[in-house]
């Protein structure tokens, strides 16, 4: 039983214990503010009283309490378990009784911390007994005290069972279980260079490893199983030595996302604030930890992949959609020596290679574009832009911002901003991967060429006559009565179109692209060239006269 609780509590700060876990907003003097975590809630009605040192739930919840009832709801977790994380988290020391807690198979958090790092001393002393893989960490840009810091180790097997009792290496991941009854545990990192991960007290919490062959059959890197202490959601490492980095600069700060730790080592090594998440998705508890550092710029810079793409697109969204305090931008990295574009290129490998580097940010829009657009065909440019470009854009909270990146966009693609910026649920898709292609016929008969006519009768032809909501003036000398059904409809939608267009102010053409259900073929007869002076055009007497070559036709 912890002895000195009350104190412990006391000591801590509700907003700051939070704020550690979600993005809270202050709102007035003396209250803050998010969509309820606990309850996955969306609109801001969870709100936290510093004066009180208590939270409350206005929606689904409609229960509070002080930050010991938030750390077990949130955590899910006992009340010494969460007296003991409020404990690390303010530097305090947990004080025990000689009595046993009433749960005989908990372990206190303060006891799995010392289990951690003696595995870690462990595979340290494990990796000084094999200069083969030294060697190759030298090969990779390590130094010898790169790897003293980032405290670099090797498993060798399972030697690491003399290091603490079982249950302890299985309630901290160090050993798995195997599937097959009667077997004992084994390591999991067995034959891999070792990572510990940390948390943003620079504790360890888990590992990471390596293989150091490279086998198509043998997953490249392995993480340790998620624990009481790790967590891959609430993890980003490099977090710790990120933060002395961003506090110790005078001026604007940058902090990198990456994917990967060696990567984020590398960079750390430079001097450059920088994280990776445990994987390809960003959580938002992480967004949280990354508000907490208090960057100007966060600059995610993606594996060169399709995977890795599609995986900074997908960062970059869940940081747009809280409307973060700092810029979310791209990176792209260019060594200081000239490369080969081809093949992908890492910060580590540079490292290896004795090189520097720096990183380009271009536009959100010309990233995008020129990632998901460039060198395509026209089809895949408009899906591009209608599943990924133009959502993303979308996206952002900033309406100065979005606007900005939409006019940069139009400039990069040839669409205007009016058809770019539309809100995308309300924009018929351009091309589907499930769509059929269209096929346009290219045939002038007498009915196509009336609705190319149609089409490019000018604005300034039919104002007068729409101003008052009525059709065209010419309408007015057509016999409607005798004509055939599907030429009725096709003028019917054409002229919808016209007026649309004009009511909208915009042109004929973006109307096709926002309405038509078949634009290539209206665009198809726009684009054609009639044997009609574009001046003094008398429709009373051509539209008249095509109509009646159709009904001669029978279209």
């Amino acid at each position: 039983m912890i002895v000195n609780a009350r104190e412990i509590v006391a000591g801590a700060d509700i907003v700051s214990i939070i704020g550690k876990r979600v993005s809270l907003k202050r709102k007035g003097n003396d209250s803050y503010e998010c969509p309820c975590p606990i309850h996955n809630g969306t609109s801001n009605a969870f709100k936290v009283t510093p004066s009180k040192q208590m939270y409350y739930c206005f929606s689904s919840c409609r229960d509070g309490g002080d930050v010991v009832k938030f750390l077990r709801e949130y955590e899910k977790c006992s009340y010494t378990e969460a007296v003991e994380m409020i404990a690390a988290e303010t530097n305090q020391v947990v004080k025990y009784n000689n009595t046993k807690d009433a749960d005989q198979n908990y372990t206190p958090k303060g006891d799995l911390y010392s289990v951690l790092e003696k595995v870690t001393r462990h595979y340290q002393e494990e990796l000084a007994n094999k200069p083969e893989v030294i060697q190759y960490l030298y090969s990779r840009g390590y130094t010898d005290q790169s790897i003293a810091k980032y405290q670099i180790g090797y498993s060798k097997g399972n030697s690491v069972e003399s290091v603490a009792p079982e249950k302890l290496l299985l309630e901290v991941g160090v050993l798995r279980k195997p599937r097959k009854e009667g077997q004992p545990p084994y390591d999991l990192l067995q034959g891999r260079v070792v990572i510990p991960l940390r948390d943003t007290f620079g504790k360890v919490i888990g590992f990471t490893g390596r293989t150091l062959q490279k086998n198509e059959q043998t997953a490249k890197y392995i993480n340790s199983p998620e624990t009481f202490l790790y967590r891959k959601s609430r993890c980003l490492y490099g977090y710790h030595w990120a933060k002395d980095i961003i506090r110790n600069n005078d001026g604007p700060s940058d902090l990198l996302l990456l994917e990967g730790e060696i990567k984020t080592q590398a960079c750390l090594e430079k001097g450059q604030a920088a994280v990776s998440v445990g994987g390809t998705g960003l959580s938002g508890e992480q967004i949280a930890m990354i508000t907490r550092l208090a960057p100007d710029r966060v600059l995610i810079a993606a594996d060169t992949d399709a995977a890795g793409r599609a995986a900074a697109v997908r960062m970059a969204m869940e940081m747009n959609k809280i409307c973060v305090s700092f810029e979310v931008k791209f990176a792209e990295l260019i060594p200081d020596t000239p490369r080969p574009q081809d093949g992908k290129l890492d910060p580590d490998d540079l490292l290896a290679a004795g090189e520097g580097w720096t990183w380009r940010t271009p536009g959100t829009a010309e990233w995008l574009y020129y990632t998901f657009c460039d060198n395509q065909s026209e089809d895949d440019i408009r899906r591009s832009l209608n599943e990924i470009v133009r959502p993303f854009i979308d996206a952002i909270k900033d309406d100065i911002r979005r606007i900005n990146e939409f006019r940069e966009l139009s400039t990069l693609s040839g669409y205007p901003v009016s058809v770019l910026s539309r809100p995308v649920a309300k924009l018929p898709a351009l091309i589907r991967h499930d769509a059929p292609k269209t096929v346009v016929d290219e045939r002038m008969i007498p009915m196509h060429t009336l609705y190319a006519t149609v089409l490019q009768i000018s604005f300034e032809d039919i104002a007068s006559s729409l101003k008052d909501g009525h059709n065209p003036y010419w309408c007015a000398f057509v016999d409607w009565s005798f004509l055939n059904a599907q030429l009725l409809l096709g003028l019917q939608r054409l002229l919808y179109l016209q007026k649309y267009a004009y009511q909208h102010r915009i042109p004929i053409t973006t109307a096709i692209e926002e309405k038509s259900t078949n634009p290539a073929q209206l665009n198809f007869w726009l684009a054609q060239t009639l044997p009609y002076s574009n001046h003094h055009k008398d429709y009373t007497v051509v539209i008249p006269q095509l109509i009646s070559e159709c009904q001669k036709k029978e279209v």
